[in-house]
């Protein structure tokens, strides 16, 4: 598997207390995808940059390949016309059904490879810390890879298939960004509509004040919807809903808006704000009266 190689800490600087994991959403994404988001955020944070650790979640490749075989075979058979818009249709409304319609690939399903991918990415980025269990964890999660994170922490919630550790678990995600989401949709058509449990019964009580979901949508993007409007039972779930156009004029008004979130200045700083907002939680809190896994 490709992947991003563990990064060791340095002695120089201030340990990092915060984990970061960044997810990319549907299309034929780079495997450094992340790195001009990372950048400009550590650029942002100034001094503070070494206080967070950062991970991508890359997983495009597990169905590029074969939607790369399905394009030469169109492609061959010469019958069509804007090759590009079709290539891009393709490899970005291909994701989700691939994703989620038991489409197999080496004798597993897509939905769990790309999941492993999700535990992989937090095990590499578990590993920066000495304590993992007591560092709160931010996720960022764009358009589908929303979809993903959500599947991936009720899965957790509901029967703990993949991850190893509380960590790997999701079980101290204090911060959930989402952005340019489409979960609505991918909602099953059964009532009532249930939301995962945010924050986690198990997170520390020294870290639940901080707990927030913030959910981003740019008014004119088509794929990114309002979440805090969905559920007949939300699980005591609480997400903020923000409207913001990003981008520049006039692509803000656009469905291309889509894709300018992480280039935008104004959802950069919401995202620094939500970063800075945990580091000034109290140092040297106790986080051993922290409820046992699964309780209420």
């Amino acid at each position: 598997m490709r992947g991003h190689p563990h990064v060791p800490r340095t002695m120089s600087g201030p340990s990092p207390s915060i984990g970061v994991l960044i997810i990319h959403g549907m299309g034929d994404q780079p495997e450094n995808f992340a790195a001009n988001f990372i950048a400009e955020l550590r650029r942002r944070l100034g001094g503070d940059g070494g206080r967070v650790a950062c991970e991508p979640c890359y997983w495009a490749d597990v169905l590029q390949h074969h939607q790369n075989q399905i394009w030469q075979r169109i492609k061959r058979s010469g019958l069509i016309s804007w090759d590009d818009s079709r290539r891009w249709m393709l490899s970005s409304f291909g994701d989700p059904p691939a994703y989620l319609s038991g489409f197999f690939k080496t004798g597993h399903q897509a939905y769990q490879l790309i999941h492993e991918r999700v535990r992989l990415s937090l095990e590499r980025l578990e590993h920066r810390f000495d304590e993992p269990s007591d560092i709160p964890l931010v996720v960022l999660a764009h358009s589908l890879g929303s979809v993903i994170l959500s599947n991936y922490i009720w899965d957790e919630q509901k029967r703990s298939t993949v991850g190893t550790s509380a960590f790997q678990r999701t079980e101290t995600i204090t911060t959930f960004v989402t952005y340019g989401s489409n979960i609505p949709l991918f909602l099953p058509p059964v009532r009532p509509v249930e939301c995962i449990r945010f924050p986690w019964p198990s997170l520390a009580p020294a870290l639940r004040p901080y707990a927030r979901w913030l959910n981003v949508y740019a008014p004119a993007d088509l794929l990114g919807y309002p979440l805090g409007c969905l559920w007949d039972a939300d699980r005591g779930t609480v997400i903020d809903d923000v409207a913001l156009p990003v981008g520049p004029w006039p692509l803000s008004r656009t469905p291309l808006s889509h894709t300018k979130y992480e280039t935008d200045g104004a959802f950069l700083e919401m995202v620094v704000g939500e970063l800075r907002r945990l580091m000034r939680r109290p140092k040297g809190f106790d986080l051993s009266d922290a409820p046992a896994r699964g309780s209420a």
